[in-house]
């Protein structure tokens, strides 16, 4: 179904998935940028053992050859991915959790 089909069935606009949407977009954005400026600083590297496991993956998930898979995503994409991800679980293990201070009212 595409989009236009879409907004038909639901009732929905371009300005109603905007106004729903665009926060959680650019949040997203955002995390991901961050991430992948992470994985930088952090000399995170990709094998290509990892990008052949999650081609094999996403061919499972799929249910497709992974040739299909590797024509329809690029290598490039796929380490990216993997770094981003292998620098959300650094940032997931050096997390230190705080108890919040109550605010005081003056």
């Amino acid at each position: 179904m595409d989009m236009k089909t879409y907004m038909q069935y639901t009732g929905l606009t371009e300005e109603i998935l905007h106004d729903t949407y665009h926060d959680q977009a650019v949040s997203q954005v955002k995390v991901r940028l961050a991430l992948i400026k992470i994985a930088e600083l952090e000399n995170i590297a990709v094998t290509d053992e990892e990008v052949e496991k999650k081609y094999t993956e996403m061919a499972e998930s799929y249910k497709v050859e992974v040739e299909k898979v590797k024509n329809v995503f690029g290598e490039k994409d796929i380490k990216a991915d993997i770094a981003v991800e292998k620098a959300f679980e650094l940032v997931k293990e050096s997390a230190v959790a705080v108890e919040k201070k109550e605010e005081t009212a003056e």
